[in-house]
């Protein structure tokens, strides 16, 4: 990231995907800044790993993985072809993850969904996206799905 004249100049925005509706809905806002600022779009998926008490192979993860990248593939087809996108995908800790990959590409800014975990829920499975902000590597806007929804629906003036 470099600053000139006082503004963040944002050349990686870093778009973490889990392919469900809330990282869906903010992925739009993602390529929005992505596209205003000229700076290449980062879609990165961590396919988490889940500990099994038995013998255990890396095989379905790399399967995961592998079809992650077919779903980020089509998604970055879809984006349109002024927009430069890259592809990433690994396997593990989603929020270290996310962390890794915004320091190794040299993110300028993560954009990413909050899911609204309270409660047990958040005790027990933790937030990505809170872990992200307390460790990335470079300023990270969290959004709540939920306000991209409220804002689609809402009547526009005339003339917006």
């Amino acid at each position: 990231m470099s600053e000139g004249k006082g503004f963040m100049t944002v050349r990686k925005v870093l778009c973490p995907v889990a392919f469900e509706e809330n990282s869906l809905a903010v992925l739009r806002i993602a390529k929005e800044i992505a596209a205003t600022q000229g700076a290449t779009l980062l879609l990165v998926h961590v396919a988490p790993i889940v500990m099994v008490p038995m013998e255990w192979t890396l095989e379905p993860y790399k399967a995961a993985a592998e079809d992650a990248r077919e779903r980020l593939q089509k998604i970055a087809s879809q984006l349109g072809d002024q927009l430069k996108c890259e592809i990433i995908v690994r396997v593990g800790d989603p929020p270290q993850g996310i962390i890794v990959m915004a320091t190794h590409a040299k993110a300028d800014l993560i954009v990413m969904a909050t899911h609204g975990r309270t409660g047990i829920s958040h005790f027990v499975l933790g937030s990505v996206a809170e872990r992200v902000v307390r460790e990335a590597p470079c300023p990270v806007l969290t959004i709540r799905p939920e306000t991209i929804v409220a804002k689609a629906s809402a009547p526009q003036a005339p003339g917006t």
